[in-house]
């Protein structure tokens, strides 16, 4: 993954000012002709660093991509608690 092991950059707060981020980002993206003509896969390689289970697209052996989230009770409490999406 780009620059660090996602466990090296646990939050995904700092991609923008509302926490919502992802490699379409623009304070931590690529620039937009280099998404041209990618599949999701190659998509989330270029994801910057953060942990797995802060929805991230993870790459499986047969080359699909999931995404891996908490829980919605999780999801909802860091909502109330960071009031934003990710902290």
């Amino acid at each position: 993954y780009r620059f660090a092991p996602a466990t090296c950059g646990y939050g995904r707060s700092y991609f923008s000012a509302d926490g919502v981020g992802g490699a379409t980002a623009s304070s931590c993206s690529w620039p937009s002709k280099f998404y041209d003509d990618l599949n999701d896969a190659q998509r989330a390689v270029l994801e910057p660093p953060y942990a797995n289970r802060l929805d991230r697209p993870n790459i499986c052996e047969d080359g699909s991509v999931e995404i891996t989230q908490r829980s919605d009770r999780k999801r909802q409490h860091d909502k109330e608690v960071f009031k934003t999406k990710y902290f």
